[in-house]
Formats: structure tokens, C-alpha cells, sequence
């Protein structure tokens, strides 16, 4: 498939094909006095789900805190969403030998991300390899 210089391509993931679809038996609600001072939504510890062992652990996110208990959220923070992007093709060049056996491109120009939601002050460009 030939895709020429330019290309707009709009892709959508829905959440089986990302983060997948978000599971409430992955919130937990645990006592206040088991985490360190000071403690806020969005800090994330590292945990085993209740029927798992240590090759288990997860990333669990702060998403309450209350006087006594604290609500741990274990998705994703994109779980459960569809992801949208938009694509346009910046460049077009044959593959190299080696891009053709591993089936990707490499170099060190990747993929460029721009957010045009973003100010443009300083560099708000960002590079996937």
C-alpha cells in the first residue's frame, strides 16, 4: 500500500483494542495508615491484586483520600476510552533492508507528535521511536 507525502489518515481505537474496557474489581479501598504522609490524589504505588502473587503487581493510582481510607484505581488511566488520532504523513521514503525484515522503520527521525491544543511556546513537539 502506497501512501503519498501529505496523507491525512484518521485512526480510532476502541478501548479492547488500547487499554482495554475498565474493570471497578480493580478499585480498592485500603486503610489511611498504610501509605506515608504526605499523600494525594494522583500519586501512584506499585501493588499485587488480592489473588495474586508478586509477578502480579500493578500500578495502582490514588483517586480518593479520605480521614481513614484511601481509593486506589488500578486501570489504566485510559482504560474504558476510545482513542482518536489524527494522522498526517510528513514524509514518504523506501524502507531499508533492515526495516523490511523487522517490519517497522527505524532511524532516529521516528514518528513526530504534535498537540495543537498546545501553546506553541517552547518545544511542544515530541518524537516516538
Amino acid at each position: 500500500m502506497k501512501i503519498a507525502k501529505n496523507t491525512v489518515v484518521s485512526v480510532v481505537l476502541e478501548p479492547e483494542e488500547a487499554f482495554g474496557d475498565y474493570d471497578a474489581d480493580m478499585v480498592k479501598v485500603e486503610p489511611r495508615d498504610r501509605f506515608p504522609e504526605p499523600l494525594e490524589v494522583g500519586m501512584q504505588f506499585e501493588g499485587v491484586p488480592e489473588d495474586g502473587d508478586d509477578e502480579d503487581s500493578i500500578i495502582y493510582t490514588v483517586t480518593d483520600v479520605a480521614e481513614d481510607k484511601v481509593v486506589l484505581d488500578g486501570n489504566h488511566p485510559l482504560a474504558g476510552m476510545a482513542l482518536r488520532f489524527w494522522l498526517q504523513v510528513a514524509e514518504v521514503r523506501e524502507a531499508t533492508a533492515d526495516e523490511v525484515q523487522h517490519g517497522h522503520a527505524h532511524g532516529a527521525s521516528g514518528i513526530e507528535v504534535v498537540d495543537e491544543d498546545e501553546d506553541d511556546e517552547g518545544d511542544s513537539s515530541r518524537t516516538l521511536h
